[in-house]
């Protein structure tokens, strides 16, 4: 690739792009630096490293940082690299993510708005992961583990270190690598330093806009025994995300073409199996994002031997989401001649890829969800030399994460009525290579649905009525205490240059509280409403209500370049006007059971307690590390065992028994008995030893060879340790589904590193590193036949007998290896040039329960960033593309043996600035630059566009098509 060179002058700030920088990583366990050998340090396992660094240099803009980068590389004990602030307040780019994404062996997942959130390591998600604030663990506001990176304004971090190959003395529970961030310290830079932001951006696609505004003061007193750092970031953001948020492709749907007919269970002789649409659900998320954050360290050192350090940082995400979706749910149906109702069939590759379907309901559904999360993390570290052999360091914490977003969430529809008791609405759809499909609909009086939606035809209230209203949400708190003493023991002139021994204690509480309306149907009471029943006196609409929920508007650049055809008019759907519509039904008689008369109260949502759980994770670590040294070589061996205790509490409703007047009849599912909701409490433990070895060899004083060998782990996600329970009983087919298993334990897996390091200049460095991992006991399911659950069935008016069920849960049991190998390079001209590059390969392998399903899937097997920059006196300038290649986003879809495949996807970054003064810099910035689009298909068959999710559950971004637009952003900084 070539890159042309223009002049630099100050009129390029007017259309420079943007950002990025970095390369390089440390770990940060908070222990004590290792003495140095006659020729190279021998590396340590804490933020002391990092700490000498900032103080060695001083960080100035994209070559400051990435300066530091290269030195915390080289110093460090460990495979590792790491990306570092350009200067007080300042990430390189806007979202810690997306700068994390410039380092070898690290791929993101985008959210709403293209914003990085969750990062995956080597080949492997981010559940194989963890992520650390200043070494100790981050409360997270989901299920599992892993740390969604949204929730924290990137203005608060003043480094992120991404540790690759473990050591004894480093907290355990990754396997792909684990991501430390590094808030500032007022010793950083001794003295007074302040710096204030703001800063607006905009969204071609979206034409939103927000803000950002920060400020950070830091001071030592003059003696530099005392410091203070206090930092405040308020933004409040809007964006829109047009996704393709649900698309399902049937087995059973119809089967096989052409159809059997409704006489004959005897499809004809030219049938194929294939593949129809169900139902496909797309249209554009908007929210906006409020976060407010709060960070502050105070440091004393009262004496050379003592230094006490205090920090603490808060979050809160303010991020409400309101999807718009059309939704089209075309089910194959017979006509009432017995006549197929899908027409000008086309089958490609065993997809029915264009069809007619009659009596078609389109319908309309706005989804809500409440995210606000407040996260803290609050922390004290003590180090003191007690004597000139022996440091003893201390580390207490707490970090918490609640998200109280219980029965706050809205999943609402609203159906088109039609003036006949069946729908006679026509839709026909077409499946585009590489694009959106062709949808449209005709009415029965002949108009075309997207025009009279576009016209404000359709606004009447008396056209539309309901039949789902999902009221949901899970309430999310997470709370970790951490205490840790480590102690290190130097050795006076010997290869030994010194011991560590610690422990540590870490106990992590984390419950969900499920607030829905779906486990006691309430979501469908009012299912039938637009539909006339027998006896009902004609559809229940809006207007029938005396409601109005519908509105129509338009959004700006809707699905632009998306390609297909389809309706582009978005529709409004009132909550609160529809619930209170509903309300008003109170006492009439509810034509959808049949019995009874309608009550809005069955419909609010309630504590769910079977799908609920408190899980508590105790756990007691301890770890002895020998590190050696000698001229031209270090390293370190040692062993960490590991022990946790798990406590896990949910209930579940007990089948007592199960009744079917006649198993004759294969569809008759007959009637199940459950028990209350019953207390359920489960216990596990496990105990591990996790040996590690590294080696760093100065083959010259330029060029490094580091060696590593390890046993890691990664625990289960929490949730999985819940036995929340689950059961089908229908068509006299009799499973219980268990989605958590108190005894899993964690996944381990056996790695090698080994890095090869030129530096062969004081900013310039070349680097490749190989890697290989073989993961045994991930998680799988497993199910037991004819097992006893204490259930009888009472069948044909026969005696009750025990009933024998098939139990499916989850198990340790699926093995997967992976290998990859990681290229970087830094090259830095003094007329203020640079470039920074790297490239990533894995190759991975997984078999499920003995069977093998190929790569393991959800991240890209290749990845490369490259950074060109320019730096030199009052202008800098810098452009990042950031490339995945095509990967396997899921091995399982609803169709077995197909998986849906991802394509390839850039994301380019740029960013310029120009000092007008010392303490005064403007700067302008573009995200998403070459306006990407994410893009999943079924089997890689570009005609099948693919995206998956629960409805009423998600959103679901991210898969099928996902657009973001680009943003631009410029600001202005004053600092000293």
């Amino acid at each position: 690739m070539a890159f042309r060179t223009y002049r630099t002058t100050t009129s390029m700030l007017a259309v420079a792009l943007a950002m990025t920088s970095t390369v390089a990583m440390a770990q940060t366990q908070q222990s004590q630096p290792a003495k140095s050998s006659d020729t190279q340090p021998t590396g340590t396992s804490d933020t002391a490293l990092a700490d000498q660094a900032s103080k060695d240099i001083v960080i100035v803009g994209i070559r400051g940082s990435l300066d530091k980068s290269v030195q915390v590389k080289r110093d460090a004990a460990v495979v590792l690299d790491s990306v570092n602030a350009t200067e007080l307040g300042r990430f390189p780019d806007s979202d810690v993510a997306d700068s994390l994404q410039h380092i070898t062996g690290i791929t993101i997942n985008r959210t709403t708005g293209g914003e990085g959130q969750y990062v995956s390591v080597r080949g492997l998600g981010s559940q194989y992961n963890i992520t650390t604030l200043n070494g100790r663990i981050l409360a997270t506001d989901d299920d599992g583990r892993d740390f969604a990176f949204d929730i924290l304004p990137a203005d608060v971090i003043s480094g992120a270190d991404v540790l690759k190959s473990p050591q004894a003395s480093a907290v355990e529970g990754s396997i792909g690598g684990t991501v430390n961030l590094r808030s500032a310290r007022p010793f950083d830079h001794p003295g007074f330093h302040m710096a204030l932001r703001a800063e607006g951006n905009y969204n071609d696609m979206s034409e939103y806009g927000g803000f950002k505004v920060s400020g950070f003061v830091s001071k030592t007193n003059a003696a530099e025994t005392l410091g203070l750092l206090v930092g405040v970031v308020y933004s409040d953001e809007k964006f829109r995300t047009d996704a393709l948020n649900y698309s399902t492709w049937d087995p059973d749907n119809p089967g096989v073409w052409p159809p059997a007919p409704t006489d004959s269970s005897d499809p004809p002789a030219n049938a194929q199996a294939v593949n129809g649409l169900c139902c496909i659900q797309f249209g554009s998320v908007v929210d906006r994002k409020k976060r407010f954050a709060v960070t502050s360290t105070l440091e004393w050192k009262p004496t050379d031997t003592l230094h006490v350090t205090v920090d603490g940082m808060y979050t809160k995400l303010t991020d409400p989401q309101v999807a718009y979706n059309q939704s089209y749910y075309p089910d194959f149906t017979y006509d009432a001649n017995g006549l197929p109702e899908w027409s000008d069939v086309t089958v490609k590759n065993g997809f029915i890829t264009q069809f007619t379907a009659n009596n078609f309901d389109p319908e309309i559904v706005n989804q809500t969800i409440h995210r606000v999360v407040d996260t803290y993390l609050v922390g004290l570290n003590a180090d003191w030399e007690a004597s000139s052999n022996l440091t003893l360091r201390t580390d207490i914490y707490r970090s918490h994460a609640n998200r109280p977003e219980g029965g706050t969430d809205t999943f609402l529809t609203a159906g088109l009525v039609s003036p006949t008791p069946y729908n006679q609405n026509i839709m026909h759809f077409s499946a585009n290579p590489n694009e959106m499909p062709n949808i449209s609909v005709t009415l029965p009086d002949g108009t075309d649905y997207a025009t009279a939606l576009a016209s404000g035809q359709l606004d009447n209230q008396s056209l539309w009525s309901t039949h789902y209203d999902g009221l949901s949400g899970d309430t999310i708190t997470d709370t970790v205490t951490g205490a840790k003493l480590d102690a290190t023991y130097s050795v006076d002139n010997s290869f030994l240059k010194h011991i560590d021994a610690g422990f540590s204690y870490q106990k992590r509480s984390k419950s969900r509280r499920d607030i829905s309306n779906d486990w006691t149907n309430g979501s469908n009471q009012y299912s039938t409403l637009y539909n006339t029943m027998p006896g009902q006196p004609g559809p229940i609409t809006f207007a029938t209500m005396g409601q109005n929920v519908i509105s129509t508007f338009n959004f700006p650049n809707y699905f632009a370049g998306a390609g297909g055809s389809f309706p582009t008019t978005q529709v409004l759907i009132n909550a609160q006007a529809l619930l209170d519509g509903l309300k008003s039904l109170d006492g009439t008689p509810n034509y959808t059971s049949g019995e009874g008369v309608y009550n809005f109260a069955d419909t609010l949502p309630q504590f769910n307690p079977t799908n609920s759980y408190a899980v508590t994770e105790e756990t007691f670590a301890g770890y002895i590390e020998a590190s050696f040294g000698g001229p031209h070589w270090s390293g370190n061996i040692g062993v960490r065992l590991v022990h946790t205790n798990t406590t896990a509490k949910t209930a579940v409703n007990k089948i007592i028994s199960v009744t079917v007047a006649d198993t004759a009849n294969p569809t008759s599912a007959g009637i199940t008995e459950y028990s209350d909701a019953t207390p359920l409490v489960a216990h596990g433990n496990y105990t591990i030893p996790l040996p590690a070895a590294n080696v760093n060899f100065g083959l010259t004083d330029n060029l490094h060879l580091r060696l590593a060998v390890a046993q890691t782990m990664a625990r289960p996600n929490l949730n999985q340790f819940a036995p929340t329970e689950t059961d089908d009983t229908s068509d006299q087919n009799y499973v219980v589904y268990y989605d958590g298993n108190a005894d899993l334990k964690p996944i381990k897996a056996w790695q090698a590193d080994a890095s090869l390091e030129w530096y062969y200049h004081r900013n310039d460095m070349v680097s490749v590193a190989i890697f290989g991992k073989k993961l045994r006991g991930d998680i799988t399911t497993i199910e037991r036949n004819n097992v006893d659950i204490g259930a009888v069935g009472c069948f044909n008016g026969n005696p009750c007998q025990p009933l024998l069920f098939s139990v499916v849960e989850p198990i340790n049991g699926d093995t997967s290896k992976i290998y990859g190998i990681e290229l970087s390079w830094q090259h830095m001209l003094n007329n203020g040039f640079g470039i920074r590059a790297q490239f990533t390969h894995t190759w991975s392998h997984a078999s499920v329960d003995g069977v093998d399903v190929g790569s393991v899937a959800g991240v890209s097997p290749t990845t490369f960033s490259i950074n060109p920059f320019y730096e030199h006196g009052p202008v800098s300038l810098s452009v990042s593309w950031d490339h995945s290649s095509s990967f396997t986003y899921s091995n399982y879809t609803e169709i077995d043996g197909v998986p849906a495949i991802a394509k390839a996807y850039d994301w380019v970054t740029a960013t310029a600035s120009y000092d007008i003064t010392k303490r005064i810099k403007v700067y302008v910035e573009g995200r998403n630059l070459t306006n990407s689009i994410v893009r999943t298909y079924l089997n890689g068959d570009p005609n099948i566009i693919w995206a998956s999710g629960a409805v009423g559950t998600s959103s679901s971004v991210g898969a099928g098509y996902t657009a973001y637009g680009r943003t631009y952003t410029a600001g202005i900084r004053f600092g000293f």
